[in-house]
């Protein structure tokens, strides 16, 4: 069987992919690359006020409150 090229592929049909071939680690692999590569980056806290600022942040995220 012939794996599909997984960099051609878009994120929509990686994961579709991921769903039905879950034992496929090559696919997870290339799903956190792209989680890696385009994800948002904080950057640490330096301050008091920024770790408060950090959890605000974060506390929208998890609520969906943007």
């Amino acid at each position: 069987m012939n794996k599909p090229n997984f960099s051609t592929m878009t994120s929509k049909d990686l994961r579709a992919y991921a769903l039905v071939h879950r034992e496929d680690d090559a696919v997870f692999t290339e799903l956190i690359k792209r989680v890696s590569e385009n994800g948002k980056r904080y950057p640490a806290p330096k301050t008091e006020a920024d770790l408060a600022e950090m959890k605000k942040l974060f506390q929208r995220k998890i609520t969906g409150d943007n």
